[in-house]
């Protein structure tokens, strides 16, 4: 998915933020489903 990796990166230029977005989704939706 490299279009969606670039389209992240034209919204945050952080670098760090992507991977740390992308963990954070799975959590997120980890605990949607729990909920």
């Amino acid at each position: 998915m490299p279009f969606q990796a670039q389209t992240h990166s034209e919204i945050f230029p952080d670098a760090t933020f992507f991977p740390y977005g992308m963990k954070k989704s799975r959590a997120q939706t980890s605990l949607d489903t729990g909920r």
